[in-house]
C-alpha cells in the first residue's frame, strides 16, 4: 500500500493557482543519471547516496531557495538540513549524459508503490546496533524560477523587492505558474492561523527551488530532511579533493528481511486469469509447508497493470523462482517485481564507444539477480561523439 507522504512530519506546501497558489507535482516514474562506476556500486549494494543540498555541484541551488523563503517569512533558514537524490523525468537527455553520466547510464524507477526509505547508520553507530531511520518520501518536480523579461529582453524591475518579478513553474505543467507576489500574499494571509505549521510548509519548499536556466534537465528530487541533532548517527563523508561532502546511505527497504517471511503476493488487475489460478495453487502448496502467504487481491489497492509483486522476506528469492517457473511458461509479458529493493524498472546505457558490450554486461548481471531479472536494459540511440583533442 502507498504511504501518505510527508517530509519528516511537515506537509509540503499545497498552493493552488488563483486561490491558494500552486501544487507541487509528485513524480512516480523518473530516471537517475550516473557514471558506470557509481551505477555498479548502486546495483551491488542496492543503495543510493543522498548528498547534502548545501554541498551540491551548484551551491546556488540551495541558496536561491533559502533567500526567497527568508524574504517571505523573515526567518533565517540557514540551518535547514536536506539530503537529496536527483532524477530527470526523461531517460535520454543529451545534456544529462554530458553533465552527469558520460559513458554512464540512466536508471528508470517506479515509485507508484511503497515510498518508505531506510537511512543507514554510519560505521560508528552501525557497530552499536542502533536502528536505522525510516522516512517517507516521493520524488517531486522542482520549481523552476525565472525573472520576467521586459520588451528589451532585460529583467523587469518595477518593484522594490528584488523577487517581485520572479515566476515559479514546473517543467511538466505550464499552466501551474505562480509568482513571488502570490506566494508572499498567501503567506501573509495564513501566518496568523498557525505560524509553526506555515513556516514549516514554506521551509519544505527550499530544496525544490531551482534556477530556470536548468529547465531542460526536467528535474525531480527525492528529499530527506534529517535534523541536526540526529545527523551524527547517519552522515558519512566523501572527499572531492577540496571538501568533505556529507551524504547518507538510502535503501528502499525498511523490512527485517533476515528474520521475517514473505507475507503476500499481489497481482495486478491485468494479469491473465490463467496465471492467477496457478499462483493461487502455488500459495496453497507453499502454505502447507508452514508459510503464511496471502494473495493481495483487494480491488482498491490492486495496481492497474500486468505485474506480480512479492513482499520482502528471507524467503523472497525462493518464492520468486517458484512463481517464475510457472508463469514464464504461460505469459512472458507478465513481470515479477520484488519489494524491499529499489524499484528499478529500466537501465539505459548512454552514448559511448562500447555501449553494446556494456548493455550485454548489465543484462547478464540482471539475469542472475532475481530482483533485477525483469529490468529492461537498452542503449541510447543518441550518436556517440568522441571529444577532439586540442591542437598542441
Amino acid at each position: 500500500m502507498r504511504a501518505q507522504w510527508k517530509n519528516n512530519d511537515h506537509e509540503l506546501l499545497i498552493i493552488k493557482k488563483q486561490s491558494e497558489v500552486v501544487v507541487l507535482n509528485l513524480r512516480m516514474e523518473c530516471h537517475h543519471y550516473t557514471t558506470l562506476d557509481t551505477f555498479w556500486k548502486i546495483i551491488e549494494s542496492d543503495t543510493f547516496r543522498a548528498t547534502n543540498v548545501k554541498f551540491s555541484n551548484d551551491k546556488e541551488e540551495s541558496m536561491l531557495g533559502r533567500d526567497i523563503i527568508k524574504e517571505i517569512t523573515g526567518e533565517d533558514w540557514s540551518d535547514s538540513n536536506y539530503f537529496m537524490i536527483c532524477f530527470s523525468n526523461e531517460p535520454n537527455i543529451l545534456s544529462q549524459w554530458r553533465e552527469y553520466a558520460q559513458a554512464g547510464v540512466s536508471i528508470g524507477m517506479d515509485f507508484t508503490r511503497i515510498q518508505l526509505f531506510s537511512i543507514g547508520l554510519n560505521d560508528k553507530y552501525r557497530k552499536k546496533k542502533s536502528k536505522n531511520m525510516v522516512l517517507p518520501a516521493v520524488p517531486i518536480d522542482v520549481l523552476y524560477v525565472d525573472c520576467k523579461q521586459g520588451q528589451n529582453g532585460e529583467a523587469k524591475r518595477n518593484h522594490e523587492n528584488k523577487y517581485d518579478e520572479y515566476e515559479f513553474s514546473s517543467v511538466n505543467d505550464e499552466n501551474a505558474v505562480f509568482n513571488y507576489v502570490e506566494l508572499k500574499e498567501h503567506y501573509d494571509k495564513k501566518k496568523n492561523e498557525s505560524s509553526f505549521t506555515l513556516n514549516s510548509e514554506y521551509l519544505s519548499l527550499i530544496p525544490y527551488i531551482k534556477h530556470g536556466d536548468f529547465r531542460e534537465e526536467k528535474e525531480s528530487r527525492l528529499i530527506f530532511s534529517i535534523s541536526k541533532k540526529d545527523e551524527y548517527k547517519y552522515v558519512e563523508y566523501q572527499s572531492d579533493g577540496n571538501h568533505m561532502k556529507p551524504y547518507v546511505n538510502v535503501k528502499f527497504d525498511i523490512f527485517d528481511k533476515e528474520n521475517s517471511e514473505c507475507e503476500f503476493i499481489q497481482i495486478g488487475k491485468q494479469v491473465p486469469d490463467e496465471i492467477i489460478k496457478v499462483i493461487e495453487q502455488y500459495i496453497k502448496d507453499a502454505n502447507r509447508k508452514s508459510n503464511k502467504i496471502r494473495l493481495g487481491n483487494d480491488h482498491e489497492t490492486q495496481p492497474d497493470n500486468n505485474y506480480i509483486y512479492i513482499s520482502a522476506g528471507k524467503n523472497q528469492e525462493d518464492i520468486f523462482y517458484g512463481i517464475y517457473a510457472i508463469t514464464s511458461k504461460i505469459d512472458k509479458t507478465v513481470k515479477i517485481w520484488c519489494e524491499g529493493h529499489w524499484p528499478i524498472r529500466s537501465i539505459m546505457v548512454g552514448p559511448t564507444i562500447n555501449k553494446e558490450l556494456i548493455v550485454e554486461s548489465i543484462q547478464n548481471y540482471c539475469d542472475n539477480h532475481y530482483w533485477l531479472k525483469y529490468v529492461d536494459v537498452s542503449c541510447s540511440q543518441t550518436p556517440y561523439r568522441e571529444k577532439k583533442q586540442g591542437n598542441a
